[in-house]
């Protein structure tokens, strides 16, 4: 590997300016055949007219900045409905949505839905095949976002955050189980291929009947521990038919007794399907994206819906209006949550710097750091590893615009590291370094 003189001149707030936190909504949810009518399903059971006011009545309650789908209908017609006649009915303009997608024989697919205010799409991907060349059961699809800084034109710095949605192969048999771990077996081989930390969302219809399945294990023990995924309300075990989970199934919203004629799952709620998992970055603040704390909530999910439905036992978790709506449009439960964004503030708030930084990267033996920055106060560096863990810190010696730091790293492990240089305010930023051997 090269050993390449990093120097980075920098004319914002990306370097000691002022942050404010703006949160993200999140929200995930299988729309049970949106636009698609299977045999066992026909539209007399799953009508898309009745679909978009109750789908309308969660979204005005859940107010997501992005919406992530499963089971909408294959094409772009379905895609551009709720656009036309949820998103962005009372609105419009202010949600876009990705690109369609599809494997060619899957009736079905994944979509995501953003808030153009705050996000703007960058790019897509999708992962197809596993790693013995076979075609997944359905796509997992990639979004790319990057938060919307009204001065990203000057500042050229902002924040990404991927968003991954997948709908796993269902079933119980040791088949279907075998083709889950295979899809999520494809998905971090591919986040692997781009050997960075980021910040990551997985989210989708998983259909897991416990965290011990091997395609959960793929997600929260990888290999890789920079890779990992995290479960942020930290709930696993066997959820399946297990009432010690029963405040977080989110499948089925009904019993057997009223099932639209076979179009709804019914059984009562007694599963864990739908998750958002997020990755070690956002889990440990690393990127400056963090989970809200307790922000993960389940509508309609009171914790006494065990093996029954959402309305009965009577349901006073929420308007009665969105209870029926979550009984009404899918037999799963909607799931979301929150994310707090370090988001760079305005021009008019901002304390404009010229800065440059100067380090040799990969580092081997010593990390030699210098920056030239003429109306900072610069006080001190810490050091943290992937996992959040403080590894180093020290003072900056210097002064009259001119800083510097040398710090012996031949005991540091092989791997990424993060580099925060502080200010004396309590203002800092970031920088990424790499320990060669």
């Amino acid at each position: 590997m090269k050993r390449i003189l990093f120097s980075f001149l920098l004319f914002s707030t990306a370097f000691f300016s002022a942050f404010s936190q703006t949160s993200l909504r999140i929200m995930q949810y299988n729309l049970l055949y949106y636009g698609s009518y299977p045999s066992w399903c026909p539209i007399t059971g799953n009508n898309p007219d009745f679909k978009d006011a109750y789908l309308k009545t969660l979204v005005d309650y859940i107010h997501p900045d992005v919406f992530c789908v499963n089971e909408l209908g294959a094409g772009n017609t379905n895609a551009s409905r709720i656009l036309e006649n949820v998103l962005n009915s009372d609105n419009p303009g202010k949600y876009e949505r990705g690109l369609s997608t599809n494997n060619g024989f899957s009736d079905i697919v994944n979509m995501l839905y953003f808030n153009t205010e705050k996000l703007v799409l960058y790019s897509q991907e999708q992962v197809t095949k596993d790693s013995n060349n076979n075609a997944l059961a359905r796509i997992i699809d990639l979004y790319t976002l990057y938060f919307k800084d009204a001065d990203l034109a000057q500042s050229n710095d902002t924040i990404f955050i991927t968003f991954i949605v997948a709908h796993l192969k269902a079933g119980s048999s040791s088949a279907n189980q075998l083709s889950r771990a295979l899809e999520t077996e494809a998905l971090m081989e591919h986040l692997n291929g781009k050997d960075t930390p980021a910040n990551y969302i997985f989210s989708g219809d998983f259909n897991v009947r416990s965290s011990n399945e091997t395609s959960f294990v793929n997600l929260v023990s990888n290999t890789n521990p920079a890779l990992r995924f995290y479960d942020p309300i930290n709930q696993l075990g066997t959820w399946y038919n297990n009432s010690d989970f029963a405040s977080i199934h989110t499948q089925s919203t009904r019993v057997v007794s009223n099932t639209n004629n076979g179009c709804f799952a019914s059984g009562g709620t007694d599963d864990r399907f739908d998750f958002i998992l997020v990755s070690q970055a956002i889990n440990n603040d690393l990127l400056k994206v963090k989970y809200v704390t307790d922000s993960h909530t389940i509508p309609g999910q009171d914790g006494n819906r065990f093996k029954q439905s959402v309305t009965d036992p009577p349901n006073i978790s929420a308007p009665q209006n969105v209870i029926n709506a979550i009984y009404e449009m899918s037999d799963h439960y909607p799931v979301y949550l929150d994310l707090e964004v370090d988001a760079v503030l305005s021009n008019k708030e901002k304390v404009k710097r010229k800065a440059e930084i100067t380090f040799i990267n990969p580092v081997t033996d010593f990390l030699e750091l210098k920056i030239n920055c003429f109306d900072c106060n610069l006080s001190s560096v810490e050091i943290t590893n992937l996992g959040g863990k403080l590894v180093l810190k020290e003072n900056l010696s210097g002064g009259n615009g001119i800083f510097f730091l040398k710090s012996d790293v031949m005991g540091f492990e092989k791997g990424m590291y993060l580099i925060k240089i502080i200010n004396r305010d309590g203002s800092f930023f970031s920088r990424k370094m790499i320990k060669n051997h």
